[in-house]
């Protein structure tokens, strides 16, 4: 049986959607399980239903914490009292606030910030759940990080 030029094109076009459909719902199934320390680096999680995990964390001064949003909403993160003043490297997805504070980007599901912290202190930090086209957070939970020598 002798195909086309069309009845080829056709076969390659829905070859392609069928791999790509596969691909997707792959990468849909796998979910970024991040490691509880990572060379120097500390993970925290915000979830729906169990809050800031952990809630609390002490850290050696040049220890990057990284927190990763598994939440259905979307977060932000601010430091609204103690202010860090110095940070090592460039923090992922956080700004320096007219006020001096660092306060993160809209972080989505399964994306992260992160701060490579220096200074000794505690630093309370506020986790803001969005939810989308509200002015208002739906939630704000409280976590602290504790730098010590």
């Amino acid at each position: 049986m002798k195909m086309g030029k069309e009845t080829w094109f056709i076969a390659a076009v829905l070859i392609s959607i069928v791999a790509f459909t596969i691909d997707c719902s792959l990468a849909q199934d796998e979910k970024v399980m991040p490691e509880k320390h990572l060379a120097g680096a500390h993970v925290i999680r915000i979830q729906s239903d169990r809050g800031i995990i952990p809630p609390s964390l002490s850290v050696k001064p040049g220890a990057t914490v990284i927190w990763v949003n598994e939440s259905k909403s979307l977060i932000e993160i601010l430091f609204p009292h103690k202010k860090i003043t110095v940070s090592c490297q460039s923090p992922v997805n956080f700004m320096v606030d007219v006020d001096g504070s660092f306060v993160s980007n809209k972080i989505g599901l399964g994306a992260m910030a992160s701060i490579c912290f220096i200074e000794k202190g505690a630093f309370d930090y506020i986790v803001k759940r969005l939810s989308p086209g509200k002015s208002s957070p739906e939630a704000e939970l409280k976590g602290k990080i504790i730098v010590e020598q």
